[in-house]
């Protein structure tokens, strides 16, 4: 909100208070003015807001849900999910359980007698050839998208994009740590789970997807040995 905006609402909370106190109809005539620009003036904002983020959707899609979320009169999270033998999950606990039972029933079981065998590569990289550079993470940092949503390790990606020269030589001591001791950090092996709605009813958990977030970081080293690995591919 602009300096003008402020001033105009300022002076028209004052000639009401003043006309409130007062009765007097000179007074309300001059907060009726006010009021009727400032109506205009924040309407005409809030026009080339929408404008704005119509024009950049396809660029920043998030900028433009989150604003037509604010946008709702109604508030709700997960609806009660509806079991099989037909009673309802309510607690958070019950509607975190019950499309994780109905997701481990999709998973399929496979034939371990027909897994062809494959040959042995005689040549080409292996896990243990794999070598970071601070260049190669740069392009990493520096190709993320800063809107994207943070792992459980709380670190946002904007933070990454814009700190990437100063982090780029310390990553690449870290993926190398992590490498030449076998480990990786306890919050690279967690996810933060949610449960997206897609269409239908509600009710049922087969209506809903998962979508995991993972630690930045851990897939930015995944991908670079992942782009090793394929160099000879």
């Amino acid at each position: 909100m602009d300096r003008e905006t402020i001033c105009l609402r300022r002076r028209k909370n004052k000639l009401y208070a003043k006309y409130l106190k007062t009765g007097d109809h000179e007074t309300y005539a001059r907060f009726a003015i006010l009021r009727n620009r400032l109506r205009k003036k924040t309407r005409q904002i809030r026009y080339d807001h929408e404008e704005n983020l119509a024009r950049n959707m396809k660029k920043y899609p998030k900028a433009m849900w989150r604003y037509v979320n604010s946008r709702l009169k109604t508030r709700s999270g997960i609806e009660d999910l509806k079991r099989e033998d037909g009673s309802m999950a309510r607690t958070s606990q019950e509607k975190a359980e019950e499309p994780t039972r109905f997701i481990s029933t999709t998973f399929t079981q496979e034939n371990l007698q027909l897994i062809p065998d494959l040959p042995v590569r005689s040549q080409g990289n292996l896990v243990e050839d794999v070598v970071f550079s601070a260049e190669d993470i740069l392009k990493k940092l520096k190709t993320l998208n800063p809107v994207k949503s943070p792992g459980p390790d709380g670190i946002h990606p904007r933070i990454l994009v814009e700190c990437a020269k100063q982090l780029c030589r310390p990553l690449t001591r870290l993926f190398d740590l992590s490498m030449d001791n076998s480990t990786l950090p306890s919050d690279w092996k967690k996810d933060n789970v949610y449960a997206i709605f897609k269409k239908g009813d509600q009710h049922a958990a087969t209506n809903y997807r998962p979508v995991s977030l993972t630690c930045i970081m851990c897939k930015m080293m995944e991908g670079i040995i992942r782009d090793e690995l394929m160099d000879d591919i």
